[in-house]
């Protein structure tokens, strides 16, 4: 069985952790980019593992990048043939807690706009667009995600509200649950709530879980733990994973 780890920052661990993740043949892995020298460290890196698929963008809690757009934009259109995605993008959530007023309305501003242009480029390339969008910021990724008539999205590790989850399952957007389901009894709870139509599973690594560096072989415990609770076998569960990433980037991808 194929297992796809749908959301990973693969540029971040070093050459003998990836040769380890590798050396299993079951497995593939979507990278997702945080900045342009991020996305290039990613490019490399699949022309050495044809098992990593890669997602070119700029990551919403990373303020001081959003100047580089352009410079991601003509990455991203120079290498269309190596890319699934435009991501990791999105709203800020985590960077605002340090800052005052003033600057969280600049931020915002800002993040507003890149997103946008973000949407923008994925419908104009075809490419399906990886979110950064919790909590009370995904009202408003929807919004924009909807006015551009964008047909395929993920909303990574999302937690929100049970009526942003709604809009989410409607527009048939993918949604992918990290291990944190397993220590965090209230997001555990949450992802009861997301259908299996639209469940895909992420180890978000190398981010540490109860003090554990995060790995895509993670997923299979992630599946364990929704299996558990939703009365279904882990091979379901791991199934369902790979069909839906068929669906969000292609049935010629992962093969």
């Amino acid at each position: 069985m194929k297992k796809v780890d749908i959301h990973c920052h693969a540029d971040i661990y070093s050459d003998a952790e990836l040769e380890a993740i590798f050396r299993n043949p079951e497995y593939w892995v979507v990278g997702a980019a945080t900045t342009y020298d991020s996305g290039r460290r990613l490019l490399e890196l699949a022309q050495k593992h044809n098992r990593l698929k890669v997602c070119l963008g700029i990551h919403p809690e990373y303020p001081q990048a959003f100047s580089g757009f352009d410079k991601v934009a003509a990455q991203i259109k120079n290498n269309l043939d190596k890319i699934v995605a435009v991501g990791e993008v999105g709203l800020p959530w985590y960077c605002l807690e340090k800052m005052d007023d003033g600057q969280k309305v600049a931020i915002n501003r800002d993040a507003t706009q890149l997103l946008s242009q973000f949407i923008r480029l994925a419908k104009e390339t075809d490419l399906p667009i990886i979110l950064h969008a919790i909590e009370d910021t995904a009202s408003q990724a929807l919004d924009a995600l909807e006015k551009q008539g964008i047909k395929k999205a993920l909303f990574h590790w999302f937690e929100g509200t049970e009526k942003d989850l709604a809009r989410i399952v409607t527009s048939k957007y993918f949604i992918s649950i990290s291990p944190d389901a397993m220590f965090n009894q209230r997001y555990g709870e949450f992802t009861d709530l997301i259908p299996l139509a639209n469940l895909t599973l992420e180890s978000d690594g190398p981010w540490k879980y109860n003090g554990k560096k995060g790995v895509p072989s993670m997923i299979e415990d992630t599946a364990r733990f929704l299996a558990h609770r939703r009365n279904v076998s882990a091979e379901r569960i791991l199934q369902t994973n790979y069909q839906n990433c068929l669906k969000l980037f292609g049935k010629n991808q992962f093969v």
